[in-house]
């Protein structure tokens, strides 16, 4: 049933967001920026401690997953007191790693990856304040979807993805075995620079549900 919600509500709000798009295309550009994650991995970083905690013969832990890092494109239009942003994709990720020599005195050597990629509908904001040429204010995202995904690998072998729901556990490979709608709330400063506009979000983002991943898999991976 949460699956169905889900799909009906990105299926409403995309044939809102595409019509309106098709109307002022002449006016959109493509957008390209950076964009960093922090926090929220709290469940992941738990299984990360217990990880090092069990094992006092690292000579480097395995890190904590709080900061990702990536890149995100888009079509976006803004003027000075109002913008907006269509079918914004991102990408944020981050790789960690494990050294040390085993009591058996084997060398070992363990990463770990976790990304988060997703497509955010619509976008905008409203920049009713202008100082120093800066435009700020703030918006909303309403609805996008993400995935988040785990990869781990021992030196000498290939990265395995790490399954995040029973459905991956059992072989299912469909968007929604692991799709987590979000909305995100943000603060914006905008400024104009003669052919392009710098636009700088500070986002709030809120997940619609709090169990959508099942990390009991990559526990058993990394704490058998």
């Amino acid at each position: 049933m949460r699956k169905l919600l889900t799909l009906i509500c990105f299926i409403a709000i995309l044939s809102i967001a595409i019509p309106t798009q098709g109307i002022s295309q002449s006016k959109m550009n493509v957008s390209f920026g950076l964009r960093s994650h922090f926090s929220g991995m709290k469940g992941i970083n738990n299984v990360i401690d217990h990880y090092n905690e069990t094992r006092p013969w690292l000579d480097n832990t395995l890190g904590n997953q709080n900061f990702q890092n990536g890149f995100e494109i888009g079509l976006e239009k803004s003027s000075d007191d109002f913008g907006i942003s269509y079918l914004k994709y991102f990408r944020v990720w981050t790789t960690s790693s494990a050294k040390g020599t085993t009591p058996a005195g084997v060398d070992f050597k363990r990463k770990l990856k976790t990304r988060v990629a997703g497509l955010e509908i619509v976008d905008f904001w409203y920049t009713p304040i202008h100082i120093g040429g800066l435009n700020i204010g703030g918006g909303i995202m309403p609805m996008g979807g993400g995935m988040f995904r785990v990869r781990t690998k021992i030196a000498g072998e290939k990265w395995k993805k790490l399954p995040l729901s029973g459905l991956e556990f059992l072989g299912e490979k469909g968007i929604f075995s692991t799709y987590h709608p979000f909305s995100n709330f943000h603060i914006d400063v905008t400024k104009n620079l003669n052919n392009s506009t710098l636009h700088i979000q500070f986002l709030y983002s809120r997940n619609w549900f709090q169990d959508e991943y099942n990390l009991i898999y990559v526990n058993r991976e990394l704490n058998p």
